[in-house]
């Protein structure tokens, strides 16, 4: 019985700690908000190398993870006039996640940031899309591909990129400005600018034409 109560009692007490050091983390992070910016009081914050922009706002239940260990590379930004909405996850993953103004994730969208994510300017990404920018070695078959290790050569999604909701964008793709990327799609390789894409893996469907020039101000 006195095994069992000590081992409820440590995992209690880990749980308190690791609680207290989240909420230290998400004070840390509300003290330091530009004007105009905002922080849902049940967004989830662990790590110190974060930082928002104006008029941006985190929604609750949110995560943005950027622990210690994962070293002096490790960062989340915000730019400004940006919106993460509820139950999306921004994982730094011993790397970095950068997005310009103006952008907005929406809900339950997942990036981990292990090559280096850098996300643009007036970047709409909808709901349960998946950036993941670290890909599983799995050519040798006589050990686990568990055992293999990573490759992580980063994403980066460029200016007036739109995409649809359940996206995949796998590690080693540039996104072109003004791209529109069609719910579903699985990103394997790069995309020209202006293009539309969609499919598994996503296949080049029409291009753009031109874009006038972005306003001053988006709501």
């Amino acid at each position: 019985m006195s095994k069992h109560l000590g081992t409820l009692i440590g995992t209690l007490w880990s749980s308190l700690r690791h609680e207290a050091a989240r909420r230290r983390d998400w004070l840390r992070l509300a003290a330091s908000l530009p004007p105009g910016a905002s922080l849902g009081w049940r967004t989830e914050v662990e790590g110190g190398a974060i930082s928002l922009g104006e008029r941006t706002r985190i929604e609750n239940n949110a995560s943005l993870h950027c622990p210690l260990r994962g070293g002096d590379r490790c960062h989340i930004r915000i730019g400004a006039h940006c919106r993460v909405w509820p139950g999306v996850g921004l994982y730094s993953a011993g790397g970095w996640i950068e997005i310009g103004d103006y952008s907005s994730l929406n809900s339950h969208v997942l990036v981990y940031g292990t090559g280096g994510v850098r996300i643009g300017n007036y970047v709409r990404i909808a709901t349960h899309t998946v950036i993941v920018a670290s890909m599983h070695r799995y050519q040798r078959t006589d050990i686990p591909i568990k055992e293999q290790g990573i490759e992580a050569r980063g994403i980066l999604i460029l200016d007036d990129v739109w995409i649809g909701a359940g996206v995949t964008i796998l590690d080693g793709v540039e996104i072109g400005r003004g791209s529109v990327i069609a719910a579903g799609a699985v990103v394997t390789k790069n995309v020209e600018p202006f293009s539309v894409m969609a499919g598994v893996p996503a296949h080049l469907l029409k291009c753009r034409g031109s874009l006038s020039t972005f306003p001053e101000q988006h709501a």
